[in-house]
């Protein structure tokens, strides 16, 4: 909340703290001998140097280096802060099973994924997402919970390591299931009020170390590293497929680059095209054996002049054929264009035969060059 830089001989050198709207600005009330000041003034804590109520609490300074990670790194240095965290959020009836206001109430702590990284960005807000496995692949949970305003914003003139910590909330039927795969996103930031926008395709982000990735226990206090990393991965634009530069342009906030590790036991998959290739072939034998039975069955009526079959006959056959056919998964491309299909948006434009692709859900688990997964 508050930043305070000092030089050898022990004076100030700057000193900002962190206001509404995550805004940094300058505090201008350091005075020597004297604890500093904060309110909070938001419901997410966020502080300002001035108030009208009596100060009740003056935390001691304790000396920390966080050259090379987040700030939340005090905390876990005294893990009982998590305890008090979760229990003033109970406290305040902030927690919810499935909140409705993400804004006003969250989830219980302990679904949480806990996520620290550094990162140098240019211009960029990050996200990033946990993977546990579901009924037909991945599944993930994202830190933004699809809100654009949650996207982290690390600026090298305000962070000067990068580093930072969040959270991505598990599903509650998947709440203790085991981590599988993590991946980092980059879009392109909002701009400020009175900022120039910023230029497309020149805003990039690169993710330089996985500090830590941790869960609380049933008595909320931080458990076990689940995995860290460190190196200089190389992110992915849009598609598995393709170019992966080491240094990423997101050119617009609908476009992401996108890196993804496995977590959890390695194994052999198959590579993400054979999914695409996949589902196009199952789209083509079931649409081939629909047209087939369906279109045999009204020749023979109309050729026949009826007298082997007719309207029964013509019924029943088609009955037969949407039956076999939607075993390969679905026999015509109607079902996958809904907006509600549970099947991945991609797989329309295979069954449509307009082109092929991995889908997003394949494409997840698709093993990808990078760390070793932790036994």
């Amino acid at each position: 909340m508050l930043g305070i830089e000092f030089d050898r001989e022990g004076r100030v050198l700057e000193a900002t703290y962190q206001a509404k709207d995550h805004k940094i600005l300058p505090y201008r009330a350091v005075a020597s001998g004297r604890h500093p000041a904060l309110w909070v003034v938001t419901d997410n804590n966020m502080v300002d140097e001035r108030g009208v109520t009596k100060p009740v609490f003056a935390p001691a300074p304790i000396p920390f280096d966080l050259s090379a990670t987040s700030r939340e790194a005090v905390m876990d240095a005294q893990p009982w802060t998590y305890q008090v965290s979760s229990q003033e959020a109970q406290r305040e009836n902030r927690v919810a099973e499935n909140p409705r206001r993400p804004r006003t109430r969250s989830p219980d702590p302990r679904r949480y994924v806990y996520v620290e990284a550094c990162a140098e960005t240019k211009d960029a807000a990050l996200t990033f997402g946990v993977a546990v496995d579901g009924r037909d692949g991945l599944r993930w949970s994202e830190s933004d919970a699809g809100q654009k305003d949650y996207r982290i914003i690390r600026q090298s003139s305000e962070f000067p390591n990068g580093c930072f910590r969040g959270a991505a909330a598990l599903p509650a039927d998947a709440a203790d299931a085991p981590i599988r795969a993590l991946r980092f996103r980059a879009y392109t930031r909002r701009t400020r009020d009175g900022e120039p926008p910023i230029p497309p395709g020149t805003a990039a982000a690169t993710v330089r170390r996985v500090n830590k990735v941790f869960r609380l226990g049933p008595d909320f206090l931080p458990g076990p590293a689940l995995f860290e990393w460190k190196g200089s991965p190389a992110s992915r634009r849009g598609r598995p497929r393709g170019r992966d530069p080491s240094h990423h342009r997101a050119p617009r906030l609908s476009r992401a680059a996108s890196r993804v590790w496995n977590c959890g036991p390695r194994e052999r998959r198959p590579h993400a095209a054979w999914y695409g290739a996949r589902e196009a072939a199952a789209e083509f034998l079931g649409t081939a054996v629909l047209i087939a039975f369906g279109s045999a069955v009204v020749a023979q009526v109309v050729l026949s002049g009826q007298s082997h079959g007719g309207y029964l006959s013509i019924n029943i056959a088609w009955g037969l054929a949407v039956t076999m056919g939607s075993t390969s998964r679905a026999a015509s491309p109607a079902p996958t264009s809904t907006p509600r299909s549970p099947w991945p948006w991609p797989s329309i434009a295979t069954s449509r035969g307009a082109r092929s692709f991995p889908t997003s859900r394949p494409r997840s688990r698709a093993p990808s060059p990078g760390p070793p997964s932790p036994s």
